[in-house]
């Protein structure tokens, strides 16, 4: 219905014409049907009914037909919820009008064509039930058939010429290298033919959201120079059965008649949902016949057909089997979030037009924006960008992008923008600061947590979090793949020094302590259950009792006893690191409050100032 209303407010040309024509018709037909529920309409009434009133002196007055001595009149009082009334009279005797006569009924008799009363019933009883039901399949067909979106026109697909390359596409190195070889396949495949190599139908790439899927089908495109019709799995999913089968066959069609093409479908999971896992979930009879249709397309019953498939999800694990076989889509690219040195290259790009005050090292970004998607490392430079041209219409400074920008921008993607209307008493941003110090100093202790960037007890809104009244933030020296067990110790240990500071430096426990509470506890039951990192009550790392740990010969087995060793081991890597950061930060008494002194001051400190605390203590100490 959506698509509809599109049509009758974007729409152009017959669409436009067709939308409100069927909607005037069904205007139309509602007023008649309210009409024949309205008291002014006329009920029919048995000759004897009719004469009774007449003699009640009821009727105020008639239509007599002196063709056939029907009647149509209005009641004095009405008589079954109306005063209007029509049907037969008994005769055409003298007697019959006598007592018309006498009962003083006003009447007029006419003798109409026979003809004008068959149409004139016509309009009033078919006509608006015809044009009620044509509406009807107006809608049906339209809101099936058309979609005014860029990439339809007058209910046919629309191919488009991309002027965009893969020199466009940064941070993704590999997944170039794998789709640029296509483009021969798309653009002339007569090298492949000879050496009977076969077209790839279909191309999956699959990745986090963020990471510029969209955009290397694009550059495929554009770099083959072949028509690129775009659309999403939404766009095929509908309430009529069939509805979206006629679509894929239509989107088909069209890129047949243009081919070499590509075919971009963008969240194919919308339509491409594996259909024994989706049967207890409402998988819908529409849903089945467009995948089937889907399906059949990419079968490719013609082999002469040169017409590339690209789709898109963040979900290829729910997609259909039989989507991923041979034959369909061939290929399967993985776009993910982008390493440092791409991180570094896509925030080079999106700095290109932007002015700064000073040299940026964009090898330095990288490492503190380590897990950001493409999308994420832009807003960055936007969010930089925006602060720095608010900043120039506060005070009339020059509109230059500082270093301070864009640290402030990495901030605000991570969290969002400060709370400042969020303001704190002076006893909770004491145990605010004293628990984020107890974060750092652990951080910076232990050997395998990543470098401290920078702490802060401004409140954000961190994403999947929620309100938080502060925050430690890390960076990166080098991506990381494989976490050792001593790292996943490390980090919990470093997670549990907010809680551990509370308690040693402000006598108190707090709530906002409670996620990291919860990704303490998840790292620490997956060292049993997944990692095998099952530790006994000895010192050391039991790995004699890895096959308990995971519930004997990889059966998933769920007896009391195993569940009470998971628990138990658990329990005791938490008191482990609990104690490990309470060592840590004993030893380090006087760093945390030096730590806590200046954060209370200026809210936040900076890796520069946590170095000249932590070492100016070690100097000390030497």
């Amino acid at each position: 219905m959506s698509a509809y209303v599109n049509i009758m407010f974007h729409g152009d040309g017959w669409n436009l014409v067709v939308s409100w024509v069927a909607v005037a018709c069904l205007v139309v037909t509602a007023i008649n049907f309210g009409y024949m529920l309205s008291p002014d309409y006329p009920k029919h009434l048995d000759t004897s009914d009719i004469m009774a009133q007449v003699q009640s002196h009821n009727v105020a007055y008639m239509h007599i037909s002196a063709d056939d001595w029907s009647v149509d009149g209005s009641l004095r009082k009405p008589v079954n919820g109306t005063v209007r009334f029509d049907g037969m009279l008994p005769d055409s005797s003298d007697s019959t009008m006598r007592v018309i006569i006498e009962s003083g009924v006003a009447y007029d008799m006419t003798k109409p064509n026979a003809f004008a009363s068959t149409i004139i019933v016509v309009i009033r009883t078919l006509v608006p039930m015809l044009v009620g039901i044509v509406a009807i399949f107006l809608i049906m067909s339209r809101t099936g058939s058309m979609d005014l979106s860029d990439r339809r026109k007058d209910g046919k697909f629309v191919g488009t010429r991309v002027n965009i390359s893969f020199a466009d596409v940064c941070g993704e190195p590999e997944a170039v290298e794998e789709v640029s070889e296509l483009v021969t396949f798309v653009r002339d495949r007569s090298v492949y033919d000879s050496t009977g190599a076969k077209t790839p139908r279909g191309i999956l790439l699959q990745g986090s959201p963020g990471n510029g899927k969209t955009l290397l089908a694009k550059a495929l495109a554009g770099e083959a120079g072949v028509p690129f019709y775009a659309t999403s799995g939404s766009d095929f999913v509908e309430m009529y059965v069939g509805v979206g089968a006629k679509r894929i066959r239509d989107l088909f069609e069209v890129a047949r008649e243009n081919q070499p093409s590509i075919i971009f479908i963008d969240e194919i999971d919308a339509i491409g949902g594996n259909r024994d896992s989706n049967v207890a979930s409402g998988y819908t009879e529409e849903h089945l016949q467009t995948l089937n249709q889907l399906l059949t397309e990419m079968d490719g019953f013609d082999a002469d057909d040169n017409v590339m498939v690209i789709a898109a999800t963040n979900r290829s694990d729910s997609l259909d089997p039989a989507l991923l076989r041979p034959g369909r889509f061939d290929r399967v690219i993985t776009v993910d979030n982008p390493a440092m040195s791409g991180r570094a290259d896509i925030l080079k790009h999106y700095a290109v037009g932007h002015p700064f005050a000073q040299q940026i090292d964009f090898n330095r970004l990288a490492k503190h924006t380590y897990g950001f998607s493409g999308a994420q490392l832009e807003s960055v430079m936007n969010q930089a960008a925006t602060l720095a041209a608010r900043r120039s219409l506060s005070d009339g400074s020059a509109p230059v992008i500082t270093n301070d920008d864009i640290e402030e921008g990495i901030a605000r993607v991570i969290g969002g923008p400060a709370a400042k209307s969020r303001t704190m008493s002076d006893d909770e941003r004491r145990i605010v600061a004293y628990h984020e110090a107890g974060h750092a100093v652990v951080q910076y202790v232990l050997p395998n947590c990543d470098p401290v960037q920078k702490i802060s007890i401004v409140s954000r809104n961190v994403a999947q979090v929620g309100a938080t009244m502060g925050y430690v933030q890390t960076y990166a020296e080098q991506d990381r793949y494989v976490n050792t067990v001593e790292q996943v110790k490390d980090e919990i240990t470093a997670l549990l020094g907010g809680r551990c500071s509370e308690e040693m430096f402000c006598g108190t426990e707090t709530t906002g302590a409670s996620d990291d509470l919860q990704r303490a506890s998840r790292l620490a039951y997956s060292m049993s259950t997944q990692f095998a990192f099952t530790q006994d009550a000895s010192d050391g790392w039991d790995h004699g009792h890895m096959r308990m740990a995971l519930g004997g010969n990889g059966r998933d087995s769920s007896g009391v006893a195993r569940l009470n060793r998971i628990d138990a081991e658990a329990d005791d890597c938490l008191r482990r690191q609990f104690n490990r950061a309470a060592e840590i930060l004993e030893s380090h008494r006087e760093d945390v409050k030096s730590i806590v002194r200046q954060l209370l001051a200026e809210e936040q400190i900076d890796a520069d100032d946590i170095m000249r605390i932590m070492e100016g203590s070690a100097r000390e100490e030497a």
